[in-house]
This record gives structure tokens, C-alpha cells and sequence, in this order.
């Protein structure tokens, strides 16, 4: 089995790089293999000029973390900002996330051509549906 999940897929920035990436995945499987790949939100899902915020806390660790997303094209982009304080002092680092938004349909076909029998459920595990490809025998 070979997982590929929390959308980390749309860190493949294009068609191209995604069969690329689906390709060696299922090279890695035995017949009889599974892949499953969790995907990135798509144009529809994703909502542009939006602000997300969370807080957590243990002890004296406290960490917000503010997200500001924008797309270009079909990557969306998000500004993570960081904070996080203790009783030394706080610290504040920013992280940029660049993913791309694939179609079901390009996703299906990048499985189909690495010779995957292919699935996809909706639902999946947060909401954003599963790939599941199974090598044959």
C-alpha cells in the first residue's frame, strides 16, 4: 500500500506533475497493491480572499496560526502566519503554501494511466474525498 495523504498532492504544480507523481506511486506497488491519494480542494471548494484562524494551547505553549488564501490560476496560495509564545518570548515565522487544484477528472486519469482499476470516494477521511487505485494481479 502506498498512502499519499492531507492533500499533499497538490504540491504536484500541474497536470504533467501529477501522472508523474501517480506513475511512481503505483511503481511501488505489488500486484494486488493499493494506492490511495487524499486530494488537494478543487477550484469549486476553494474559497479565494479568505482568512482561517486556530489556537492551541498546552501549558505554557500557545499557538495561533492565521492563514490568508489567494489563487493564482489554479494554485492557491496561502500566507500561513505563526505565532508562538512561551514564557521566554514569542516568536512569529510565516509559511508559504503553493497547491495546485486538480479536476476529478484529471486525478482519475492520472490513475488510469498508471494502470490502476480506480475508485474515488467522495467522502473520504475530512471531507475532501479519497483516490484509490488497486494494481492488478
Amino acid at each position: 500500500m502506498v498512502l499519499c495523504l492531507f492533500s499533499s498532492i497538490g504540491y504536484a504544480h500541474g497536470v504533467r506533475d501529477l501522472r508523474r507523481a501517480v506513475a511512481r506511486m503505483a511503481d511501488h506497488l505489488a500486484p494486488g497493491g493499493v494506492l490511495v491519494v487524499e486530494p488537494w480542494l478543487s477550484l469549486e471548494e476553494f474559497r479565494p480572499d479568505s482568512v482561517h484562524s486556530s489556537r492551541h494551547t498546552a501549558g505554557d505553549l500557545h499557538v495561533v496560526r492565521m492563514v490568508t488564501s489567494r489563487r493564482r490560476r489554479r494554485l492557491s496560495v496561502m500566507d500561513m502566519h505563526h505565532l508562538v509564545g512561551t514564557p521566554e518570548g514569542t516568536r512569529h515565522f510565516v509559511e508559504r503554501h503553493e497547491l495546485w487544484m486538480f479536476t476529478d477528472a484529471e486525478l482519475r486519469d492520472a490513475f488510469e494511466r498508471a494502470g490502476l482499476e480506480t475508485t474515488h470516494d467522495a467522502r473520504g477521511l475530512m471531507g475532501r474525498g479519497l483516490w484509490i487505485g488497486r494494481r492488478g494481479a
